[in-house]
């Protein structure tokens, strides 16, 4: 009988950052995950290991009905409509996405398709063909370089179809220069329906609702701030906040942080935790009774928090040299285009860890050895298990590994 590993991954309180919303200490948030191998079953609580999707099963045509015979006798179970099966890597065939591993897409699929990093191209980089620019950008099939993708004279319709450090002007489709620190952004009220500020700059409001491009971690403490301009979770190489170290953007101030002590016990009252902590049962055991500890959802170790500020300023600096377009402060609505062979992840790979690995709160130790938990790092770093560079997008993960044989 194959081996098989039971992993109990107890999912805490979703992460909302500036929010006051708390999740008690609980059992009824317990959650049970099996990890199962390669061309087992796999549903929402089977989990396949890294590298595998659990994806229909190819053996049968209707498996839904398809029953299958048991120990050559008379019994019969349904045939798993699902089961793990390995994603593709670089090269592999495939006929869609979800056959190829994350970070990969399934290129002229249908038609003897393959398993390549596509969509990271900026304006004027290289390319063969079209599925290697960025989305709105198209291959020159002449010059053999990412163009606008515009069917007119316009010059731009998105801000992805100018050179780095310039934005499109929605009025006049004209590619023209982003704001500078301490020029508006946002509405402005000469002809453009948005301002961006330059890459490594952070739109930002005071206290008056008027809207600045500002440096990260310049605003002091009780001064006017962003919240939206705010990302400390450490994941996609994103740490960042107009506030300065030590505070965070709280109901529009930059507030200071305030750590609750490991000893007070929050399971009869969550509200005894501050604004940047959730209610966490000790131990990772989601049992009525067993008392909770305040745990920080953001980095709130002071010499952490000036290495992660280091770190942020490394990487934009060296965005900034290379004009990677691909990384954007200020997530306009536009995807995040910071993938593998993008000009950022080219170029800068080694910024962007130091701050997946060092920025993160509270990462799972030991770290999970399957499930579908949205490694970050994935796109990014090598050490898919190292547990310092973990991150679980939107929540934080507490997983008890415990490994029975049969």
């Amino acid at each position: 009988m194959m081996k098989q590993i039971i992993v109990i991954c107890i999912l805490s309180s979703l992460l909302i950052v500036g929010s006051s919303a708390q999740q008690r200490c609980s059992s009824e948030y317990e959650e049970f995950f099996v990890c199962v191998e390669e061309s087992e079953r796999c549903n929402g609580t089977l989990i396949c290991g890294y590298g595998y999707g659990c994806l229909p099963n190819p053996y049968v045509s209707n498996p839904t009905s398809v029953l299958a015979e048991l120990d050559g006798g008379s019994s019969y179970e349904p045939v798993a409509p699902y089961i793990c099966i390995r994603l593709g890597a670089v090269g592999s065939p495939c006929y869609y996405n979800d056959q190829c591993m994350d970070g990969l897409d399934c290129y002229n699929p249908h038609e003897n398709g393959t398993c390549q990093h596509l969509y990271f191209a900026q304006l004027g980089e290289d390319c063969r063909f079209d599925q290697e620019c960025y989305p709105n950008l198209k291959c020159d099939p002449f010059e053999r370089e990412c163009v606008a993708d515009i069917g007119s004279d316009l010059q731009c319709q998105n801000n992805v179809q100018c050179s780095y450090g310039f934005q499109c002007n929605s009025t006049s489709n004209r590619c023209v220069p982003r704001a500078s620190a301490g020029q508006v952004c946002r509405e402005t009220k000469d002809g453009f329906s948005y301002m961006y500020c330059q890459e490594d700059l952070l739109c930002n409001s005071d206290t008056e609702g008027n809207y600045t491009c500002v440096t990260p971690f310049s605003i002091a403490t009780d001064k006017g701030c962003f919240s939206e301009s705010e990302k400390l979770n450490g994941d996609n190489g994103y740490y960042l906040s107009p506030c300065q170290a030590g505070t965070v953007c709280h109901n529009n101030l930059c507030t200071a942080l305030n750590i609750t002590a490991a000893s007070v016990n929050c399971s009869s009252d969550v509200t005894q935790c501050s604004f940047i902590e959730n209610c966490e049962c000790n131990n990772g055991t989601y049992i009525d009774g067993v008392a909770g500890q305040c745990v920080a959802y953001v980095v709130s170790n002071t010499e952490t928090i000036n290495k992660c500020i280091e770190h942020t300023t490394n990487l934009l600096g060296c965005l900034k040299d290379n004009e990677c377009s691909d990384y954007s402060l200020s997530r306009q609505g536009e995807a995040i285009f910071l993938v593998p062979n993008s000009c950022g992840y080219r170029n800068c790979h080694s910024e962007l860890c130091d701050i997946q690995a060092e920025c993160t709160a509270q990462p799972p130790s030991p770290a999970p050895s399957c499930g579908e938990v949205d490694l970050d790092e994935k796109f990014f770093c090598a050490d898919y298990s190292s547990a310092s560079t973990l991150t679980v997008s939107g929540s934080i993960l507490f997983a008890l590994i415990v490994a029975l044989l049969f």
